[in-house]
């Protein structure tokens, strides 16, 4: 082949091999002649007709706009070929050539035909691309891809509008968020973000304690986007880390009203209050050595439109700790003194003449400093905000003052350490504090030491060593464990540093949430307690997993080699979320197995079908031990019922989920093997094996004790697949396979007592289009089939719809008027609009029909904002409950759930269940006080009678 410019396409040798596998038909028709002379004559020997089906890869698309920091791909098509003369040749590649200013040099990408190029995550702007993609076959070009290059422009992500309004005591309680005390202020900030070309408006409900008291910020999350449904992009869009933060007016001499209350009893509930709320973003929460990142402050004046306040020569003084470095402001400011916070002008650049020196009401103002990492761990940011109001009813011009933090991770572009650790722990309970060390440079990090230094421990003690170390090899992570007693009870802050040629850990446990507030680190795994009912070894199995794919998450991608997965922050949150769940459901109540079940089908894809987490799970020996433990408890099932069992259970309990396949092998020394019909990936054996493979994209193979294994595919191919017992030993085998019908039904293909001998083999092809499944049976393993079995096929109905369990959250409400309820499946959100108490009813009280939330922040006790990486994920198979009056944790309740739905549409079995207490909600607590006599002198021994009252929250009206 040549192109038309007469340049030598591909080979001779590539063109045959092209023909080998690209579905060629041939049809050889020889005639031959009868005559010698003819022949002698120059006469041909024979003709032949020579039919070809030419394959030709494409690639999609051919240009995209991505927003910085955010993982893309481009799919790849190889079409023209005919599945059912054969696989593809396993050997085949689609290479191509990345080059872009993030990119030193050039960077080959490498995937299989009809799997996509996974573009990683990039922090510079500007237009990156593939060129010369091409098909390969070992060390020979077959043919360069139509079109043969394809653009990426990686573009920064603009906050385009910001607006808030205030937020009703209706709309706060649909929040969930219980307030016993009026004197607050809400606000809803919408804040709308420009990515590769669409607008995706955020909403973030912001709750601010009222005048009187210090500006403490109740922060839910954010509850969602508003962007355009099915758009690739503002599906990977990730939005900027945020902490919220309120000015203040500053009292004037002898005003003891806190900021303009004016009532002089001093009940400043009703007084004028002047909200003036704002946050400071950070683009990236984890950067690295020498990098540049950008720290956003926007500060609203948050009166209603039109009206006449204004403020003023608003500026900010920024404070960084020694390991961060400033390098300029926006607008451009000399080292050491303010920024002004500006609104821009017409042109709606910052910095420019046109920009507005103060904000009239809902303007939005903007200051911005670009900032170098210069020295591992975690850093705090501060800004000092000063200005002055202009428009009081008085005439006054009065200050306003107010302070913004936030913490940013500053880590080795080579090592990492993540953090696990529970969110909240006891006085003198002990627990394991789990970090997960990853070297993702090219050379081996050998004895590598973990160190917990004692003099930078508070509040905890460490059981045993203190420090320990590991080797580790390119591209992989090792688990470090410590045991920790608490001396105290609270919730648990942790951060790392590295010095000099030790990775030094450095965790601090306090009462509330650490110093003002501060997040967390953005490198520690919060986990709730419930994750502890999961077994120990999936546990940390799995969070050796998700610590190795969070330092792949912020590693750069220029030194990561190619093989290495690009695994989104977002993916791996998504996934400790998931396992956390997991954790949550089991505690509740729901079986171990069923919970798991859910989580194996979560972590195979069914929900995401995420390329990069799938290569994580697959490619690497934590997967592998992720696979195996998750295996134990499938096998724990089938040990006690039946492997076939404990199939259609799993079958059965993750029926609600999207559509998934999957098959089961029985019989002593049987092998099972499941094949793409069209790529060829495999996957064989258990996550111990050490025959162990797994090609095969979103899929996954669990041992279910001796003699059977079950696979899962999580996100089913179109072109089918083909499952193949292999016998080590005379058997009679048995295969089940899940092969969804019409509608999504639960199709079951069976075959019973197949006798196989040694080295004998039964294969089927199989996908969601047929409706006939022949296994064909090579009894002796000779290569020739000797018997044609039918399947068996029947429809298993899946698990019932129906509350589970209800717990009252004193977590959530210590007053008792919250109860979760968990569901078998997801719910339909929409049946629970328009809100209907009769949805979840107790006798003599009144819900309001129930919701199902975002995640929140976490909170301390004093109500201070810990970085919660889980906020705005909803868990849709718990429901949460508010009734008008509280339950007693020392009185039985029932609870009756109806008409409720699930996305399939079926309704909720009528149910009642009782309400359990929570674990924070003890009976038999000890009431702690003195009791004084009528002299008004403690009483030194006292009975006191506690009984129930009823506080009537949320009750307004009747209350009884």
């Amino acid at each position: 082949g040549r192109t038309l410019d007469g340049r030598d396409m591909i080979g001779k040798r590539a063109f045959r091999r092209l023909l080998s596998f690209a579905g060629v038909s041939f049809a050889l028709f020889t005639l031959f002649a009868l005559a010698m002379p003819r022949l002698a004559a120059g006469g041909d020997l024979a003709n032949a007709r020579l039919l070809i089906a030419g394959s030709q890869l494409t690639v999609a698309p051919e240009s995209q706009t991505v927003p910085f920091d955010t993982p893309t791909i481009v799919e790849t098509h190889l079409t023209g070929y005919d599945a059912s003369r054969g696989t593809l040749p396993r050997d085949l590649r689609v290479l191509a050539d990345f080059t872009g200013p993030e990119v030193d040099g050039v960077l080959v990408l490498e995937t299989v035909p009809n799997q996509p190029f996974r573009i990683p995550r990039l922090r510079l702007q500007g237009e990156y691309r593939l060129d010369n993609i091409r098909l390969m076959q070992g060390d020979d070009l077959l043919e360069y891809a139509q079109p043969r290059s394809a653009g990426v422009l990686v573009t920064q992500v603009l906050i385009t509008r910001v607006t808030s309004r205030a937020l009703t005591l209706d709309e706060i309680r649909s929040y969930g968020i219980v307030v016993n005390d009026d004197s607050f202020q809400a606000f809803n900030f919408t804040f709308a973000f420009a990515v590769a070309g669409e607008t995706v408006n955020y909403n973030m409900p912001v709750i601010y304690t009222g005048p009187g008291k210090d500006p403490v910020v109740y922060w839910p999350g954010l509850t969602g986007f508003d962007g355009p449904p099915g758009r690739s992009s503002s599906a990977r869009f990730q939005p900027p880390r945020m902490a919220p933060f309120q000015l203040k007016l500053e009292a004037e001499a002898g005003d003891t009203s806190n900021g303009g209350c004016l009532d002089a009893e001093g009940d400043c509930i009703k007084g004028d209050f002047i909200p003036i709320p704002g946050v400071i973003m950070f683009p990236t929460d984890v950067s690295l050595l020498h990098q540049f990142f950008s720290v956003m402050l926007l500060a609203q004046n948050g009166a209603p439109a039109g009206d006449r306040l204004e403020i003023h020569d608003l500026t900010a003084r920024v404070t960084l700790p020694p390991g961060l470095r400033q390098a300029r402001t926006e607008p451009p400011t000399p080292l050491g003194v303010p920024v002004p916070v500006r609104v821009p002008g017409p042109d709606g650049q910052l910095g420019t003449a046109d920009d507005l020196t103060f904000l009239i009401a809902q303007a939005t103002g903007q200051a911005e400093v670009l900032v170098e990492g210069l020295r591992e761990g975690t850093h705090i940011v501060q800004f000092d905000l000063e200005g002055t109001i202009r428009g009081l009813a008085d005439g006054e011009v009065r200050r306003v003052t107010g302070q913004a933090r936030g913490a940013v991770m500053v880590r080795d572009p080579t090592l990492n350490v993540t953090i696990t650790h529970p969110d909240v722990v006891r006085t003198d309970e002990e627990y394991n504090l789990l970090l997960t060390v990853t070297n993702t440079g090219n050379t081996p990090a050998n004895l590598l030491k973990i160190k917990l230094p004692l003099e930078k421990l508070s509040g905890v003690e460490v059981v045993g060593v203190n420090e320990k170390s590991v080797t580790i090899l390119p591209g992989d992570a090792e688990l470090v464990e410590f045991r920790l007693r608490s001396k105290r009870t609270g919730r648990v802050v942790a951060s790392a540093a590295r010095s000099s040629s030790q990775i030094i850990p450095t965790f601090e446990l306090t009462v509330g949430v650490g110093e003002n507030g501060i997040p967390l680190s953005p490198t520690s795994i919060i986990l709730p307690r419930a994750a502890d009912s999961l077994p120990p070894d999936l546990l940390r199995s799995s969070l050796n997993l998700v610590g190795l794919g969070f330092s792949l998450a912020t590693a750069p991608p220029s030194l990561l080699r190619a093989d290495l997965p690009r695994v989104s922050r977002s993916m791996v949150d998504t996934r400790v979320y998931q396992l956390a769940q997991a954790g949550r459901h089991t505690t509740f109540g729901d079986s171990l197995f069923d919970s798991i079940a859910q989580l194996t089908a979560e972590w195979t894809g069914v929900r995401d079908a995420d390329w990069e987490w799938d290569l994580l799970r697959r490619t690497t020996s934590k997967g592998a031990r992720v696979g195996a433990s998750l295996g134990a408890v499938f096998a724990a099932e089938a040990a006690a019922t039946s492997p076939k069992a404990a199939f259609d259970r799993f079958v059965k309990t993750t029926g609600y989920l999207p559509v998934m396949e999957g098959a089961l092998a029985t019989g002593s020394g049987v092998t099972l093997e499941i094949a793409s019909r069209t790529g060829g990936q495999r996957v064989r054996g258990g996550g111990g094996d050490a025959l162990r493979l797994r090609e095969l994209p979103f899929a996954d193979l669990y041992v279910l004790g001796e003699g059977a294994q079950m696979a899962v595919l999580g996100v089913p191919e179109a072109g089918g697949y083909q499952a193949r017992l292999r016998a080590s030993a005379a058997v009679s085998a048995g295969l089940h396979l899940l092969v969804p019908g019409a509608n999504g039904a639960l199709r079951m293909v069976r075959w019973e007592n197949v006798s196989l001998s040694s080295g004998g083999t039964a294969a089927v092809e199989f996908r969601a289009a047929d409706s006939s499944f022949v296994l064909m049976v090579d009894t002796d393993g000779d290569g020739t089939a000797d018997d044609q079995i039918p399947g068996s096929t029947q429809t298993l109905q899946r698990r019932a719809f129906q509350a589970i369990a209800a717990v009252l959250n004193t977590e959530v409400d210590p007053t008792g008027h919250v109860v979760d309820v968990l569901f078998s499946t997801d719910i339909d959100l929409g049946s629970l609009s328009p809100a209907d108490p009769r949805h979840f009813t107790i006798p003599g009280k009144v819900s309001n029909g129930g919701w199902v939330q975002a995640e929140e922040d976490a909170l301390a006790r004093t109500a201070n904002p810990i970085e919660n990486p889980f906020e705005g994920m909803r868990n849709t198979r718990i429901v949460r409950v508010v009734f008008n009056n509280p339950l007693s944790p020392y009185t039985p309740q029932n609870l009756t759930v109806a008409t409720v739905k699930n996305p399939l549409g079926e309704q909720v079995v009528s149910t009642t269940v009782p309400v359990r207490i929570g674990p924070d909600a003890q009976p038999g607590t000890l009431v702690e006080g003195k009791v004084y006599g009528p002299d008004g002198r403690p009483v030194p021994f006292a009975e006191v009678e506690l009984r129930e009252g009823d506080p009537c929250l949320f009750c307004e009206e009747g209350c009884r």
